[in-house]
């Protein structure tokens, strides 16, 4: 069908033979569109398919029961929708630019509409959306604009799809759900959530959604009111400096009644790419706040948590490749690493819990280099492991853990298999802490491997085992209970004691002649000569003024006394070095 070129005169003939009823236009070339703004009327829907405006097209204040629908149409100077409104509700009354271009902007402002539905092109100029009210949804979709900009929209769903834009500013407030999907743009979005209330509504959920697109430089901050909060990446690339950040304080104190009201947020990033820093910071929004955040192994993002407060926080995937800062955390409920690969760009610092059932959950990890400091894992209620390794990470300021927090997933507490998992969980323990040049730490693992190690082999169920680790586990039980594997230096000195004391009553016993009386004398004598374990018996014998004889029963008490003198001696010297150095 060939294009109509429509003078004003025949546009006003044209609204006014509609009398109130729906006005079309087709395939008309507007030259001046003056009269769709200056004449009085109302309809129940103005419609215009594959019209090209050549001035800028001007419609306010106007009633349009069903809205008004743009399709196919080519804007030379521009759209501006002010005041279109509906009066009768059993209408859907919707605004629709469909599949247009534009050389101008596009201002939708103070519209009372059931829906706002956009695909346009307008590459050099702005889509601007403002003070718009009682809109159930906007739809903005296959649309390449420099500039869009959503301002105090009280909406209750807006969905972003196919979306090219060089700056997004969102401003205002949002009402359920807020969706981009498959788009590239620079977000600024600021004040996103307030406390001034457009809908009287009892329950209202947030959900900010962001899929399959890529945000550039942009700046998005929280600030929510006392509702649920969702907001979710999902296979994002982030490009240029990206902050996200929220500003809001706690709305309960812990302990509180769980059925009164309270904040509920929940951020999630999974799969995303980056090559700049995302930073996210600020996040004291309660106690019911979770960050889960996923990296992909070509990931080269820069990923920032600092001064959160969260109600827990889980790290995934594949970091090796990517810089990751978490820093001046708060832990209500629990801090998980699953399937976790760190490196020497990962860094954990300054993790605290902000209650007694706080959990540590490492399952799947390698924490090769990966950097912990200023941490008190003793805070933690439990700390749960299955399959992680932790020999080579870097250690920095670090409380432990004790034996009671410790947990296997999947594993009863007690069991052989418990035993073992104990005993490997200690033999890397200690070889990180020796990595880091941490003696005294590395030895108490040292220790408490010796001791799972025993355990393991007294409950091993193989005779044959046992038999053959016979000699060996005699000589680790001594080692245990000498000085409990280089731990204790004391023990060792007070066994010394102990042993010279009983083998000088023994000796005297054995060796003293029937005639001479046991004096008290004699018996401080020979417990000052045994303490010596390069003692002489014929040096006794001559001291003792022919009082003792020498049998068979002496000479063996005092060859098993000298070894085990020696071997005291040796481990007081052993456990006071390591200890020491």
């Amino acid at each position: 069908m060939s294009q109509t070129n429509l003078s004003d005169a025949e546009i006003s003939f044209a609204i006014h033979s509609h009398n109130g009823g729906v006005i079309q236009f087709r395939n008309s070339d507007f030259y001046d569109c003056s009269s769709l703004d200056t004449m009085q009327y109302d309809a129940v829907q103005l419609s215009f398919y594959n019209c090209t405006f050549n001035k800028k097209v001007v419609i306010s204040n106007k009633c349009f029961e069903k809205g008004v629908i743009f399709i196919d149409c080519v804007f030379n100077a521009g759209l501006y929708l002010k005041e279109i409104y509906y009066k009768n509700s059993i209408f859907s009354s919707a605004i629709t630019i469909n599949n247009c271009t534009s050389r101008g902007d596009i201002h939708i402002h103070n519209c009372k509409q059931n829906e706002i539905n956009i695909s346009v092109t307008c590459e050099k100029d702005s889509l601007v959306f403002s003070e718009n009210k009682s809109l159930n949804s906007v739809h903005i979709h296959q649309t390449k604009v420099r500039n869009l900009a959503l301002i105090s929209s009280g909406t209750k769903r807006i969905i972003v799809d196919k979306l090219n834009c060089s700056n997004f500013h969102f401003g205002g407030n949002l009402y359920n759900e807020f969706q981009i999907m498959d788009s590239d743009v620079k977000f600024s979005i600021n004040s996103l959530f307030n406390s001034e209330k457009l809908f009287e509504t009892s329950t209202i959920a947030y959900d900010l959604i962001f899929q399959n697109s890529t945000i550039r430089d942009s700046f998005i901050t929280i600030e929510p009111d006392n509702k649920k909060v969702r907001l979710e990446f999902t296979h994002i690339t982030f490009s240029g400096q990206c902050r996200i950040n929220t500003k809001t304080e706690p709305l309960r104190r812990f302990g509180e009644n769980e059925d009164q009201g309270r904040l509920s947020y929940y951020l999630q990033f999974t799969n995303n790419n980056s090559q700049q820093p995302i930073y996210i910071g600020g996040l004291t929004v309660g106690d019911r706040h979770s960050v889960s955040i996923q990296a992909r192994k070509d990931n080269n993002a820069i990923y920032e948590i600092i001064g959160a407060q969260l109600r827990s926080l889980e790290m995934n995937g594949d970091w090796s490749n990517t810089y990751l800062n978490v820093d001046r955390i708060k832990i209500l409920k629990g801090l998980a690493f699953c399937n976790f690969i760190g490196n020497e760009k990962s860094k954990i610092s300054t993790i605290s819990t902000a209650s007694e059932s706080a959990e540590l959950i490492l399952i799947n990890s390698d924490f090769s280099k990966t950097i912990f400091s200023n941490i008190d894992f003793e805070k933690f209620k439990k700390v749960i492991f299955k399959s992680t390794q932790i020999r080579n990470a870097v250690l920095n300021n670090i409380i432990w853990f004790k034996h009671e927090q410790i947990e296997f997933l999947d594993i009863k507490r007690g069991s052989l298999e418990y035993i073992i998992e104990s005993r490997q969980l200690y033999q890397q323990l200690k070889q990180s802490a020796e990595k880091n040049d941490d003696k005294h730490t590395a030895l108490y693992f040292h220790s408490m491997e010796e001791k799972f190690h025993l355990k393991e082999l007294l409950r091993s169920t193989s005779k044959s085992l046992l038999k053959s680790k016979l000699m060996a586990e005699v000589i680790r039980l001594l080692l245990k209970w000498t000085n409990d594997f280089g731990n204790n230096w004391l023990r060792p000195i007070l066994c010394l004691l102990i042993l010279s004391l009983f083998s000088s009553i023994l000796l005297s016993l054995v060796s003293f002649s029937n005639e001479v009386e046991l004096s008290i004398y004699n018996q401080l004598f020979l417990f000052v000569q045994l303490i010596n374990p390069t003692h002489s018996l014929k040096e006794i014998v001559e001291n003792s003024n022919g009082t003792v004889k020498l049998g068979f029963g002496t000479y063996l008490i005092d060859i098993l006394h000298k070894a085990l003198t020696t071997f005291l001696i040796f481990q007081t010297i052993t456990a006071f070095r390591r200890q020491h150095t």
